[in-house]
């Protein structure tokens, strides 16, 4: 038990911390006892430590076994003060002392009690630090996602980019193709009047011709015919 206590203490508190100030006071507490009852620090020697606690453990050991030896030499005195007639002097002070120990070992329930819900916030704290690490992977990956979209994406928009000024180069060309036939379609439509205007004015000068040349055979037939009719 003690090892595990030593465990969640050494793992939870830091050196220095509150706990470890407390439990330093509540020792300081327990000198004070011994000094009160005139025993200066000789009780530490009816209740040898362990060797393998920890500073803070060490102080908690001691506020918890001090009354039990204080028990001890109070008896001790108690008979000593039956022979010498200070009975009632070490009464007060063996009440004194017990309440002073009920005190402490109040005390020392509650940071036991304190320590355990530290413990738990402890778990508590990890839980969330394991969720938000969790949180923070999944975040992690769909922004390398979007970083990796986007990169697609500006790639596809320079190959629309680079196709769209192909295609700009190719409506260039085929504007200026279109102007030139355009142009030639112009000088083709302008000749094709010429030559349907010429070809009727040759119509009409042939037609002319045709009627002069029909109104002359009239006439020389008629001069024919008048000359026959004068040789007769």
């Amino acid at each position: 038990m003690l090892q595990l206590v030593q465990l969640l203490v050494h793992q939870v508190f830091a050196p220095g911390g509150r706990l470890q100030l407390r439990v330093q006071s509540l020792h300081l507490e327990g000198q004070r006892l011994l000094r009160l009852l005139g025993f200066g620090t000789s009780g530490r020697a009816l209740f040898p430590l362990p060797a393998k606690l920890g500073p803070l453990l060490l102080a908690s050991w001691r506020a918890w076994v001090c009354p039990r030896g204080l028990q001890q030499q109070l008896q001790l005195r108690e008979i000593e003060a039956k022979s010498s007639g200070k009975g009632h002097e070490w009464q007060m002070r063996l009440d004194c002392a017990e309440t002073e120990a009920a005190f402490l070992r109040k005390r020392i329930g509650q940071l036991e009690e304190r320590l355990e819900r530290e413990q738990q916030c402890k778990v508590d704290v990890e839980q969330k630090l394991s969720q938000a690490q969790q949180l923070y992977e999944e975040a992690r990956r769909s922004a390398q996602q979007l970083k990796r979209k986007c990169q697609q994406l500006t790639c596809e928009l320079e190959d629309t980019r680079v196709l769209m000024e192909n295609q700009q180069g190719r409506n260039h060309e085929l504007e200026k193709k279109q102007k030139r036939f355009d142009l030639q379609l112009a000088q083709a439509l302008g000749a094709s009047a010429f030559e349907k205007s010429l070809r009727e004015k040759v119509a009409q000068e042939n037609s002319g011709l045709q009627f002069q040349l029909g109104s002359l055979r009239q006439s020389l037939q008629q001069k024919e015919l008048e000359k026959e009719a004068q040789l007769e």
